[in-house]
């Protein structure tokens, strides 16, 4: 079974009880991850994995997330456009 974005709770990130006292700011610098939802599929962690890369030489641009399966899977055959800097669209 594919979990979808919307199959996750509700809520916002990083606000948890143990946020309480730290500024979330505080916490997407000083912690290696933000928490992952026990119900996604291992695709949809290894997605979520890839876009929270925090070296941006180390994540992956939006082209070849794109081609991720848990997200070609998800969208289906939708057709999505990304605009690229400097002009023109990615298909």
């Amino acid at each position: 079974m594919s979990w979808r974005v919307a199959s996750l709770p509700r809520r916002a990130p990083l606000t948890d009880n143990t946020a309480v006292s730290r500024p979330v700011m505080y916490r997407i610098v000083d912690d290696d991850l933000p928490p992952i939802p026990d119900a996604c599929s291992e695709e949809m962690r290894d997605f979520l994995m890839q876009c929270f890369k925090k070296d941006p030489a180390d994540r992956p641009n939006a082209e070849k997330l794109f081609e991720h399966p848990w997200l070609k899977q998800t969208l289906g055959e939708v057709r999505v456009s990304v605009p690229r800097f400097g002009g023109g669209l990615l298909s």
